[in-house]
């Protein structure tokens, strides 16, 4: 099993609300009862979503996140990346440097 986290970037001067509806992987699925994330302005904003099964071996698992933004729902297909302690520390940890363009300095702010 693997812990599925949520974050999302918020690039707006204000806090924005997403309604997260449901991440599936396969036949698996987390209902998040609606769970609505508040994205803090200029920010990475998380929450744990659940865990999904993930072979021992897997390095990635497709994902299908479905959520409401401004009122209207939309879905995304991902691929999420198997990270290590290692990974997370360097990427998300203080100090760290996510590893996407847009996340370059807003690493610091973390939640």
């Amino acid at each position: 099993m693997g812990k599925a986290t949520v974050y999302i970037w918020n690039f707006a001067n204000k806090p924005v609300p997403v309604k997260i509806l449901r991440v599936a992987s396969g036949s698996e699925a987390i209902t998040l009862n609606n769970a609505i994330i508040s994205a803090l302005p200029q920010t990475r904003t998380g929450a744990v979503a659940g865990r999904l099964k993930i072979f021992d071996d897997g390095t990635e698992l497709p994902i299908k996140f479905e959520y409401e933004l401004n009122g209207r729902r939309s879905k995304s297909d991902l691929i999420l990346l198997r990270r290590t302690h290692e990974d997370l520390a360097k990427y998300f940890g203080p100090g760290g440097t996510p590893p996407y363009p847009w996340g370059k300095g807003a690493g610091k702010k973390n939640q």
